[in-house]
């Protein structure tokens, strides 16, 4: 519980502008490749969490509206990428790839189509997004994604 008078900081990435880039040179035709894969495949997994399970992906950008309606005041924001210090790229990544992972068990929980789909354990856009992270992993890739801070301060006192 936030007393009177606290600040609350707020961090949501934009899942739109999510890609997979190389981090290392020179990038082979096979990383190339994955890469692009990769890129459609996180895509095609945002659309489909907003669409067949109603998840609010695109909240960030609205971030700071939800909080001026909660009563918080001196509420600024700030956008930041993921990218913009290389010594946190594996970092992010990391978290990131976790993040994905449990999104795809959330749209499969209870639900065998899903499980049996391509977000299952054996789909292919499992397999895909799998691959991508062992490409960080190995130095070859980091995922870059556009974050959105919101900080602000509870009414009250």
């Amino acid at each position: 519980m936030l007393r009177p008078s606290g600040w609350l900081q707020w961090t949501e990435p934009d899942f739109r502008n999510i890609i997979p880039l190389p981090l290392s040179s020179p990038i082979t035709p096979a990383t190339t490749t994955l890469l692009q894969t990769g890129r459609s495949t996180i895509r095609s997994l945002v659309a489909h969490g907003t669409q067949r399970h109603n998840l609010a992906f695109h909240d960030s950008e609205t971030l700071s509206s939800h909080f001026a309606t909660a009563g918080f005041t001196n509420v600024t924001e700030i956008a930041f990428a993921s990218d913009r210090v290389p010594e946190t790229r594996l970092a992010i990544s990391r978290v990131f790839t976790k993040g994905i992972a449990g999104l795809q068990k959330m749209i499969c929980a209870g639900s065998a189509e899903e499980a049996g789909g391509q977000w299952g354990d054996g789909g292919e856009g499992r397999k895909v997004l799998n691959c991508v992270g062992d490409a960080c992993e190995r130095g070859e890739a980091y995922w870059r994604l556009e974050l959105n801070v919101v900080v602000g301060r509870k009414s009250g006192m």
